[in-house]
């Protein structure tokens, strides 16, 4: 008997990215990343707000300059 090619250990089921309805398997991919990307913007967010608020406006700008680079 053959082992299951799509699956792996450690996860029990793999999404198979070539094969199927793109439309889900897009979906499915891209999830992750979205969520990950949302929560990095919120911390840039707060971030900013509690160094504008509580350091004054040249930490800000340094905080603004350095947000391209960690993005």
């Amino acid at each position: 008997m053959k082992p299951d090619m799509n699956r792996t250990k450690s996860q029990g089921t793999a999404v198979d990215l070539i094969g199927g309805p793109i439309m889900k398997n897009l979906l499915i991919f891209m999830l992750p990343i979205l969520i990950s990307y949302v929560f990095q913007q919120l911390y840039n967010a707060v971030d900013t707000a509690i160094v504008g608020h509580y350091l004054g406006e040249q930490s800000l700008a340094a905080v603004g300059a350095n947000v391209a680079i960690l993005t």
